[in-house]
């Protein structure tokens, strides 16, 4: 895939594929954005920590399904899926207990860097 610049459902077709350990949630959503081509995939192998699946994945040739990292590693490159995968996040706290400051301020900062909250 040196010449592409996004991953698009059937790009890993036939290929060996690497995900992350144990996220039930994230692989069915990638087996849903995949389609029929999630059949033909070689699901390789399981990872528990991205510079890990880096290296197994340059000493295997295979494709590592992860998150943008802030990271780089030698020979290997992030390609986004095209359309798009997104995953959402909660967070959640207790509101009728006293929060002691750092959660306070974290919670504060979380709500001004566009987090929503939901009741």
């Amino acid at each position: 895939m040196p010449s592409q610049d996004v991953i698009r459902p059937g790009d890993l077709a036939a290929r060996r594929v690497v995900t992350v350990q144990s996220d039930a949630a994230i692989q069915r959503e990638f087996m849903e954005w995949s389609g029929e081509h999630t059949q033909q995939m070689d699901w390789y192998a399981h990872y528990n920590g991205i510079y890990n699946a880096a290296i197994f994945a340059r000493e295997r040739c295979s494709a590592v399904v992860c998150l943008e990292h802030d990271c780089s590693f030698e020979g290997m490159r992030f390609l986004p899926f095209d359309p798009p995968l997104e995953h959402g996040t909660a967070l959640a706290w207790r509101s009728d207990r006293l929060q002691p400051e750092p959660v306070r301020t974290f919670i504060r900062f979380m709500r001004a860097h566009g987090a929503s909250r939901q009741q």
